[in-house]
């Protein structure tokens, strides 16, 4: 079983990396956390990531969607053994990840050159520039803080880059 976790601050390049790697190598399957956490709300309207309007990762019920995540990997897996299943969302730290997966080979993305960068970011997402300035930049101070956060933790168990600073090549070296 083999698992790339792609993780990071919204609006950091997690699913255009996704897709990048889904074309370099064939036995890919991409898994959308984001594509999956809007569909379990949908079907179940009381089910709730978010406590506060502003958020960039979940904070209440992250324990029962990530059990649902392990029951979609485990059958993933028994469906389809020979591929490896890319996941990619910031609905779960890489800490997180490797407490389940230690083997997952894991990428973090972040915005942490400055806090103007963030606000660029979010000015890129359609529902995001419909949100008033004030809003659009505590959310752009929100990205920054986590992707600083997220760098200062990374060690030799994951990989970190800064959205401007993605280097593809060493991303394959260390996935290969």
């Amino acid at each position: 079983m083999k698992i790339i976790y792609i993780s990071g601050a919204p609006r950091c390049g997690k699913t255009i990396l996704a897709n990048k790697i889904a074309k370099e190598y064939s036995n890919v399957s991409v898994l959308s956390l984001d594509s999956l956490s809007k569909s379990v709300r949908f079907v179940f309207p009381n089910f709730k990531l978010y406590t506060e309007k502003i958020a960039v990762e979940p904070d209440t019920n992250k324990d029962k969607f990530l059990k649902l995540l392990q029951i979609y990997v485990s059958n993933f897996f028994a469906d389809f053994p020979n591929l490896t299943l890319l996941i990619e969302g910031c609905h779960f730290t890489p800490s997180e990840i490797l407490s389940v997966y230690p083997n997952a080979k894991v990428i973090c993305l972040g915005i942490n050159t400055s806090i103007s960068d963030a606000l660029e970011a979010v000015n890129t997402s359609d529902w995001m520039r419909s949100l008033d300035e004030n809003t659009r930049l505590e959310y752009a101070k929100k990205i920054f803080d986590y992707s600083n956060k997220a760098r200062s933790l990374a060690n030799d168990k994951y990989l970190y880059f800064d959205k401007s600073k993605i280097d593809f090549n060493d991303i394959k070296n260390y996935l290969d």
